[in-house]
């Protein structure tokens, strides 16, 4: 067996863990398949688990230990509990464990660990390391008894239950699940929990397999820019506070972007070398996590012995990827409307439709700099033609290419960005933004109107659709007639053709569209009252495959 092999593996836990509902949660770090501590690779017969040492520990600690550059990987798994992901980071051996007593993994292994009570390990062996023949598991926490809520312990018993069935591992009265503490005198207490009981939930899940109680929070602490100022409140506030108790500060518990937790960013900010302006960016937060970061071992060399054994080439996951869609008409009323420079429109996006991904109409420059200072100008990307544009959130997607057409006016056209996934699923998708010209500009008779408007969506599919392309088409069409033009080209239409602009007459004239590729899952008209005449669409979608 290789890492090709543990990689399929691996693939399974991911499949399993998505039938039971944790999809959203799962992170597939980019270079997992291929990374390993030491050739050649083992196959994995059992789990350890294990806590980090830190409340935040950051996954670019675990998978590069710069201080103890030997062990090259700390985990297989890492259950990120701020950021909420189940997070796959290595499929071959990783230096989660060092030398430790065989006769307790033995125990592991013959499926007789008590169901009621931790192993009490012996003395290291001096050849024996449960590094390769694991799967280390990385739990966040610094030992606290209380420290893993309800999210990270089910989270941690559904992985271990996935691990074990996805190895088709036989099933004695016991899962094979172990802690480190209960292979080595050296870690005791890591994790806290009462490995008796976690092995009996272990055996309940898979009985009837535990999924999430609630949902992926819409924000967790890095997606969104916080600050005093945008009165921010919410459960990411609320870790923010947690992450400045944890470096020293002494604020009390709560959710409120206060005055007190200002000072704190500041003096942090000041500390560590960032622009002391009391606004969290993702690069402050990135910092509070790797403050905190502590390692569970106190090793610095691995047992394996490194050799030159190449790691074979293994193509990523073909695993889905949901994302929040959506697609507005931002012209805003047209008497008395917003000005371009109002932070409304931001909010609105930021607040009610909460997305990674939009195609936006009636935007301006002005209006587009106000709306990404709301949403974090570093961290949201934009590409245009007139007032037409794609904006992404680009922790979440990097483009890889763009093209765009125009319509012969400064305001109308279509623009096209490729957007490949950077959570390590391996898939990409065209996102393509239009606004076609409306009667006023076109003139002319309504026939004639008619056939200049389905002439501009002709012109924009035949020059951006790029054949076997997941693609995603949505815009203000100024047409009910849009799906006679562009389902003949393989889009299906995913929102309903109903009217979107407050004005009597037939109006659906906003619409999405996608190719084989994209699946939707729910959607939701939102009327945005001020920040716009149209009504706006919220598409939550899932990319299943890619041409790559």
């Amino acid at each position: 067996m290789g890492l090709q092999e543990n990689a399929a593996y691996y693939q399974k836990v991911g499949g399993l863990l998505t039938d039971w509902g944790w999809d959203d949660f799962l992170n597939w770090w980019p270079g997992w398949q291929t990374r390993t501590n030491s050739g050649p690779v083992k196959t994995p017969l059992a789990v350890t688990v294990h806590h980090t040492g830190g409340v935040a520990t950051a996954t670019s600690y675990l998978i590069n230990p710069v201080d103890r550059p030997k062990l090259k990987v700390l985990a297989n798994i890492h259950i990120d509990a701020l950021e909420r992901r189940i997070r796959f980071i290595c499929a071959g051996g990783a230096s989660h464990g060092g030398y430790t007593y065989q006769p307790c993994y033995d125990r592991v292994i013959a499926g007789t660990a008590p169901l009621d009570r931790d192993l009490v390990p012996g003395p290291d062996s001096t050849t024996f390391s449960i590094n390769r023949v694991t799967v280390g598991i990385e739990i966040d926490g610094a030992g606290g008894a209380d420290e893993w809520d309800d999210w990270t312990y089910r989270a941690a018993v559904a992985t271990a239950a996935a691990c074990q069935l996805a190895g088709e591992w036989p099933l004695a009265d016991s899962p094979r699940v172990g802690a480190h503490k209960e292979h080595t005198l050296r870690k005791p207490g890591d994790p806290f929990v009462n490995m008796g009981r976690f092995r009996t939930d272990v055996l309940a899940c898979l009985a009837a397999p535990w999924g999430p109680t609630a949902g992926r929070p819409d924000f967790v602490l890095g997606d969104r820019v916080l600050s005093r100022l945008g009165n921010d409140v919410g459960s990411d506030v609320a870790d923010l506070v947690t992450l400045l108790i944890a470096v020293g500060n002494a604020l009390p518990p709560g959710n409120v972007f206060n005055a007190a937790v200002e000072a704190a960013v500041i003096a942090f900010q000041t500390g560590h070398g960032l622009t002391a302006d009391g606004v969290v960016r993702l690069d402050t937060v990135q910092a509070l996590r790797q403050a905190l970061t502590q390692s569970s071992t106190d090793d610095d060399d691995t047992p394996e012995v490194m050799d030159d054994v190449p790691a074979p080439v293994v193509q990523p996951p073909a695993t889905r990827r949901k994302f929040r869609f959506g697609q507005a008409n931002l012209e805003a009323q047209r008497f008395g409307g917003l000005l371009n420079i109002s932070d409304d429109r931001g909010e609105f996006l930021r607040d009610e439709m909460k997305c990674s991904v939009y195609a936006l109409c009636e935007v301006t420059e002005a209006a587009r700099d106000a709306i990404r200072a709301v949403l974090g100008a570093d961290r949201y990307k934009v590409w245009t033609v007139g007032y037409v544009c794609v904006l992404w959130d680009s922790t979440k997607w990097q483009h890889a290419g763009k093209q765009t057409v125009d319509f012969g006016n400064d305001i109308h056209g279509a623009v096209r960005v490729t957007l490949e996934d950077v959570e390590g699923s391996g898939l990409s998708m065209d996102v393509i933004s239009i606004h076609v010209r409306p009667g006023a500009a076109i003139g002319g008779s309504d026939a004639h109107i008619l056939a200049t408007k389905k002439s501009d969506i002709r012109k924009a599919i035949r020059a951006l659709v790029r054949p076997g392309v997941p693609t995603v088409i949505a815009g203000d069409f100024n047409t009910p007639k849009a799906a006679d033009v562009i389902e003949p080209f393989g889009f299906t239409r995913l929102t309903k053709a109903i009217d979107t602009l407050n004005e009597p007459g037939d109006q659906r004239l906003d619409a999405t569209f996608v190719t084989p590729g994209l699946k939707l899952r729910s959607q939701k008209l939102i009327d945005p009252g001020d920040v716009s005449d149209h009504k706006v669409w919220l598409l939550k979608n899932t990319l299943t495959q890619s041409n790559n």
